[in-house]
């Protein structure tokens, strides 16, 4: 019976553990596909090849004032370097993470922000910082947001 019990709970366990593993520590580089986070969040692509650019720093500035918006709408942000170390959630995003993103969706502007809905698809692409005032509502009037929203998520 104890053996059953064991199993069931180890099973349990197994289940309940979450798709995608953040790395115990903040320096080892997260690989992480972004079909892993299909349906369960929204994410922002942020390209830009140069760190001190006035837009990629005004972005930041913009996203970082909004926490709790971005948590609410459940999106969470990569930010991938031409020439440098990519991003997810601040921790550094594994070449292979970063490369394939990289390979589906960067273009020749220096800067780039990207919404990619729950459903994978791209929403939104923009070459200039994006607001929140702006970001936000175009969200919200999403179907899926919107049944979030209904349901009180």
């Amino acid at each position: 019976m104890t053996m059953l019990i064991s199993a069931l709970m180890f099973s349990l366990t197994a289940f309940m553990a979450p798709a995608v593993e953040v790395n115990a520590s903040k320096n080892d580089p997260v690989e992480i596909s972004l079909s892993d986070l299909r349906w369960e969040n929204r994410v922002l692509l942020i390209f830009t090849d140069n760190l001190d650019g006035s837009a990629f720093t005004e972005q930041i500035r913009i996203l970082d004032e909004a926490s709790d918006g971005l948590e609410v709408r459940k999106l969470v942000r990569f930010v991938l370097i031409d020439d440098g170390e990519s991003t997810y959630e601040g921790q550094p995003l594994g070449r292979e993470s970063a490369e394939r993103i990289k390979s589906r969706y960067a273009d020749s502007e220096p800067f780039t922000l990207i919404l990619i809905g729950k459903d994978g698809g791209e929403k939104l692409r923009s070459h200039e910082p994006v607001t929140t005032g702006e970001l936000f509502p175009f969200i919200d009037r999403m179907p899926m947001r919107e049944r979030e929203i209904r349901e009180g998520q």
